[in-house]
This record gives structure tokens, sequence and C-alpha cells, in this order.
């Protein structure tokens, strides 16, 4: 998956809308919540699940899903 920063709440790179501030991050919180639910479901399934970052360059991307395809999963 690569996650947006607003919509997944980036630690290093997710904003902060200045108005609306509560259903905002009630969003986000849902979103990640949405997406810890999908993680675990997929790798009970038996799926190795890899999540970027939007600002993440290709090439750290592709060693990311490459480390889990040679190592196993992330976790």
């Amino acid at each position: 998956f690569i996650d947006g920063c607003f919509w997944h709440g980036c630690p290093a790179h997710g904003t902060r809308p200045r108005s609306n501030q509560a259903y905002w991050d009630a969003k986000i919180a849902r979103n990640r919540a949405r997406d810890e639910r999908v993680d675990v479901a997929l790798h009970a399934a038996g799926w190795r699940v890899v999540r970027l970052w939007e600002h993440e360059q290709p090439a750290a991307a592709v060693a990311a899903i490459a480390a889990v395809l040679r190592d196993g999963d992330l976790s």
C-alpha cells in the first residue's frame, strides 16, 4: 500500500487542516484504524503487507519490498 501523508497521518509530512479539525482528526484516526484492521486480516490470510508513504523515494520503496520478499515480514 502507498499511504498518502495527509489521509493516513504521516508523522513527518501529515498536515492538520485549520478548519473543522475535529472532523479531520477523527477521519484520519478512522483511516489509520482501518489500515491496521486490513493489515491484520491480510496477514492472517497469509499475505505480506508492505505500507509505504507517498513521499518515499522509488528506490527506497523498491528496497523495502525486496527486503520483504527476501527476508520475510517487516514486523
